[in-house]
């Protein structure tokens, strides 16, 4: 995929760490936290600020499941852009969704000349940065940056995060390793096209990978309305809306390079 010089900007921008993990970093932290944090960071492991990833899957549009490719770049300091391409009807589509110093965009096009969807403005980077904020999954590093505030919340380890102009509280699902088994936070969004407001959203993590000592969700689904309730085995019988209506976003990364 030829990638688009926002991309590659972003991505060029981002210095290379000289940080790298000293479990030490985390002695004072909650139990969970230390447990999450010392099964994604290898002692010695770098503390990246940037990664470039490659993914595929599938995305839902109106109603239909759509095989798509995308790369994106985060730079947690200045933003993301996550470009993408996929068919609509046998037809093809392409597009970037991004956040860049503080200015979102949503901009599709099929066959690279009609408009599929074109949106910007401050509910769109609104929105983006709500997803910027719970994408630090894919960057663990972060969650040692001053701000970020560990605490327990039931049966979640709650991560309170505020950057790029929004504030969130992340819920974090952990299997018995330390691993994200699920994610769901409260999104500034208009799912249901009443409006913008704060919508849960969230998903599975359904596998991990390693990579330089890193270790980050590389299997997910994700989508609007995620409940508790999703985060068990789901009941074929009682469907959630999650299931029904919101998940539209399946993925798997690929490969991806820190930095």
């Amino acid at each position: 995929m030829a990638s688009h010089k926002m991309l590659d900007e972003l991505w060029e921008s981002a210095p290379r760490t000289n940080a790298y993990f000293d479990p030490k970093l985390v002695e004072s932290l909650p139990l969970d936290a230390a447990r999450f944090l010392l099964h994604a960071l290898a002692p010695g492991a770098p503390l990246p600020n940037a990664v470039h990833i490659r993914m595929h899957g599938t995305i839902r549009l109106n109603g239909v499941w759509n095989a798509f490719e995308a790369e994106q770049v985060i730079h947690w300091e200045r933003g993301f852009v996550w470009q993408a391409r996929t068919k609509i009807k046998g037809l093809p589509v392409t597009g970037y969704d991004r956040l860049v110093d503080g200015e979102g965009e949503m901009r599709w096009k099929m066959l690279g000349l009609f408009p599929v969807m074109t949106a910007k403005g401050p509910e769109i980077a609104r929105s983006a940065a709500g997803r910027l904020n719970v994408e630090a999954i894919l960057l663990p590093s972060v969650f040692l940056h001053d701000g970020v505030i560990f605490s327990n919340d039931g049966n979640h380890l709650a991560v309170d995060i505020a950057a790029h102009g929004e504030s969130n509280r992340i819920l974090l699902g952990l299997d018995g390793r330390g691993g994200i088994a699920s994610v769901r936070f409260d999104r500034w969004g208009d799912p249901d096209k009443t409006g913008f407001h704060y919508e849960s959203f969230g998903g599975l993590i359904e596998a991990e990978k390693t990579i330089d000592g890193i270790t980050f969700p590389s299997k997910l689904r994700l989508g609007w309305y995620f409940s508790e309730a999703d985060e068990t085995t789901p009941d074929p019988a009682n469907p959630t809306r999650f299931t029904t209506e919101g998940e539209f976003f399946r993925c798997e990364i690929d490969d991806l390079e820190f930095r």
